[in-house]
Order: structure tokens, then C-alpha cells, then sequence
């Protein structure tokens, strides 16, 4: 179980399901790149802000290398035990493709009401049951 099962694939979600997956090992930016297939450019362009997140952190360096590995904390360590949890919690779930089609459809049904159910600011003030629905969203209406 990974965070991108859950979460969706990105770059960075790669890098550090990688390093989690290989936590006692430090990596350079060529490995993670080798590794995961991201490109180096990607790699070393998404590795600051994990760093600064506090998610990877600097493991060593020799000379112009440094090895990264998965950051040693509470955060990270809350992380992980999430993404075990939630492997847990779907273990008996059925197959994705199944569920996913289930919730697609339920997602695809057509609403009982096709207008938007926002009142103009008049309207609400109004207790007329017959008030007119306003089609504009609540961000427009002033």
C-alpha cells in the first residue's frame, strides 16, 4: 500500500512512497530518479519543498553528492502509520474498479433540481415560500 493508491500519483507523492517504501536505505537524486522514473530534473526540482515540509531530509554528503532519505519524525511517522491504516481499513473493501464504478455512477446522477438553490440577499429576508431561486452563485450576489 502506497500513498498514491490513495492520494493519486505526483511527483513528489513518487518520491516519497519510494523512500518510504526503502526507508533504510539514503538515495541519490540519479537513484531516485533510476528508481522511480522520474526524470533528474524532477527530482531535484521537487526536493526542496519535501526538505522544507520537513517529509525527506539530507542523509549525507560527499563532496557535490548527497544521499536523501525519508525525514525522521513524528509527521512522518503519523504518515506512514497512515497509509498502513488505511491499507488495513481496505483490505475488505471490494476491488477498486468495482467500487470506483459504484461511486461513479452515484456521482453521475442527475439532481432533483437542475437550478442552483442560492437566494439573492433580498430573498432571504423574504419568508415568501414561493421565492424565486437565484442562478448566480452566492460569491456574485451582492
Amino acid at each position: 500500500m502506497s500513498l498514491q493508491s490513495f492520494l493519486g500519483r505526483s511527483s513528489e507523492i513518487t518520491i516519497v512512497d519510494f523512500l518510504a517504501e526503502n526507508n533504510d536505505f539514503a538515495y541519490t537524486i540519479s537513484e531516485i530518479s533510476e528508481f522511480t522514473g522520474l526524470s533528474r530534473p524532477t527530482v531535484h526540482s521537487k526536493l526542496p519543498m519535501l526538505i522544507h515540509n520537513r517529509l525527506i531530509e539530507i542523509d549525507s554528503q560527499a563532496g557535490h553528492v548527497k544521499t536523501y532519505r525519508l525525514a525522521r519524525n513524528e509527521f512522518v511517522g503519523t504518515l506512514i502509520t497512515a497509509v498502513y491504516q488505511h491499507s488495513f481499513l481496505m483490505a475488505d473493501a471490494e476491488a477498486d474498479s468495482v467500487a470506483l464504478d459504484k461511486i461513479g455512477a452515484e456521482i453521475d446522477r442527475k439532481p432533483e433540481y437542475s437550478e442552483n438553490r442560492y437566494y439573492t440577499p433580498a430573498e432571504r429576508g423574504n419568508n415568501n415560500r414561493n421565492m424565486k431561486l437565484s442562478s448566480r452563485h452566492p460569491t456574485q450576489i451582492k
